[in-house]
């Protein structure tokens, strides 16, 4: 029983971050200089680096 409530808690937990996450980004401005190619590319550089 305790164990099924730990893992609601933990689930309830995992929700709560979530939603804070995708408020946080609602709320965030736009960025309009944003060049999604350069930012794969910076991305798959970092992913090499980082083995």
């Amino acid at each position: 029983m305790r164990d099924g409530l730990r893992l609601l808690e933990n689930e309830e937990s995992k929700v709560i971050a979530l939603r804070n996450a995708i408020q946080e980004g609602i709320d965030s401005e736009i960025d309009h200089d944003f060049d999604p190619k350069k930012n794969l590319e910076e991305l798959k550089a970092k992913c090499k680096k980082n083995g």
